[in-house]
């Protein structure tokens, strides 16, 4: 990809795609953490995730941000990024994973 001879048109468009993914990634971890909290009093794993989502989603809150940041610096306005739908496999993938999440044990968000 780094060699591509149109790598300045592709990069923004990969951020904008990754974005997409980075967006959901609190808001899952979220929901799995909601779900781990229901569990918790008769699953010994959902109990055990707690601890590991809470501080894992305060790690991982602000990376849209920085997509979006990296993305102004490069000539993508912020309003470009959030107005644009993303990819049918992003929000199947997304999507799978709030299946999981409500339907299976939470820990399925880490697999």
């Amino acid at each position: 990809m780094w060699r591509h001879p149109s790598i300045a048109g592709l990069y923004p468009e990969y951020l904008i795609a990754l974005h997409g993914v980075v967006r959901a990634s609190v808001p899952l971890m979220e929901e799995a953490l909601c779900r781990a909290r229901e569990l918790a009093p008769g699953d010994a794993v959902a109990a055990g995730l707690l601890s590991y989502l809470a501080r894992h989603i305060e790690e991982e809150r602000g990376h849209d941000r920085w997509l979006i940041e990296d993305l102004e610096v490069l000539g993508v306005p912020e309003r470009d990024v959030w107005t644009r739908t993303p990819a049918e496999s992003t929000a199947r993938a997304v999507g799978a994973q709030y299946y999981w999440i409500r339907h299976h044990p939470p820990v399925a968000l880490l697999g």
